[in-house]
């Protein structure tokens, strides 16, 4: 996995990191039923494991 700059995390950026495209990603980030759901649920999780929150 890439080491991504410190920021918000984008659409394209959950994207890179699962290698699907940032149509897939929004596709499970909205809940649509033609992104399988596994592939869905675990591009939902890589916002959170991504996001960094300053000290």
């Amino acid at each position: 996995m890439k080491n991504f700059e410190k920021g918000s995390v984008t659409i394209r950026t959950i994207a890179e990191m699962a290698n699907v495209s940032h149509t897939t990603v929004s596709r499970a980030l909205n809940g649509s039923e033609l992104v399988k759901p596994l592939p869905a649920k675990r591009l939902r999780r890589l916002p959170n494991k991504s996001a960094t929150f300053p000290i």
